[in-house]
């Protein structure tokens, strides 16, 4: 489990993020120790992105009742 983890830490999702075409939620901390809160937006026509002010990489638990709020303004958002 720990080198999967690994290689998605290390991997670049860029392109992949762009050239998607379902409906993706980008959530981020402003103060993520990992990675810039600016990685989460994306000129994908599909992405909407989130940033949580006051909160670190691990924004489930940083902000859990923002993160849980986004995540599911964002499924409410989904076509059925």
């Amino acid at each position: 489990m720990k080198a999967v983890l690994q290689d998605h830490a290390l991997a670049d999702w860029r392109e992949v993020i762009v050239g998607a075409d379902v409906p993706i939620l980008m959530l981020a901390g402003r103060e993520s120790q990992f990675w810039p809160y600016a990685h989460s937006f994306t000129d994908n026509p599909h992405s909407r992105s989130v940033v949580l002010d006051k909160c670190g990489h691990a924004a489930n638990m940083d902000r859990p009742k923002e993160f849980n709020a986004a995540l599911l303004e964002f499924a409410r958002s989904l076509p059925q």
